[in-house]
């Protein structure tokens, strides 16, 4: 074999083996470059769901803040309403007592009321009271009930109060008395 032969198969044989070297390199530049890139991806995804998750939360924050606000704001509302119709409705009944107080049904609860109050009194002494808008119904009163009637300095509205000296009882039977109760204890 000549010189030129072994040099060309020299050659070849040393190209070939580059070649081969090279192709062995370049996968394993891909290889790595793929594992790279997969472990990217999966840290990619990874802080995109962890961001996801994050976001998620706030604006499950928000919105429940949000309704918070809304709720408490409805309820103000609701209560503000609630209040209004409250004092509407007791104005009504208000008129309705005045308007009450103009009939003839009114002298029968004040009679009804005074003598009651003789009886639980007994022989005790008691002092009843009529509101001072009552003061023209006295002599009829006391006609009816055979009791001392005395006007109160104090206006209670209506209906009749009896004070039972010797026990201290109070008999409150007055408008404004049930009124009050009544409005502090109603509920919408």
């Amino acid at each position: 074999m000549t010189i030129e032969e072994k040099l060309r198969i020299f050659y070849e044989t040393t190209i070939a083996d580059a070649t081969k070297q090279s192709e062995v390199i370049i996968e394993e530049y891909k290889t790595s470059l793929k594992n790279m890139y997969e472990e990217h991806k999966r840290e990619s995804e990874e802080k995109a769901v962890y961001t996801l998750d994050i976001e998620c939360q706030k604006l499950v924050q928000e919105k429940n803040k949000v309704l918070s606000l809304q709720s408490l704001d409805f309820k103000r509302q609701i209560s503000e309403k609630t209040a209004c119709l409250k004092n509407e409705l007791f104005e009504d009944v208000k008129k309705r007592l005045l308007s009450f107080m103009e009939t003839p049904e009114y002298n029968e609860l004040l009679v009804k009321q005074i003598k009651e109050a003789i009886q639980f009194a007994k022989n005790d002494e008691h002092t009843i009271y009529i509101n001072s808008t009552d003061a023209d119904r006295k002599a009829f009163l006391e006609d009816k009930t055979g009791a001392t009637i005395t006007v109160s300095t104090i206006d209670f509205m209506g209906g009749t109060r009896t004070v039972i000296h010797d026990k201290n009882i109070l008999i409150d039977r007055s408008f404004s008395a049930m009124f009050a109760e009544e409005k502090e204890t109603f509920s919408i």
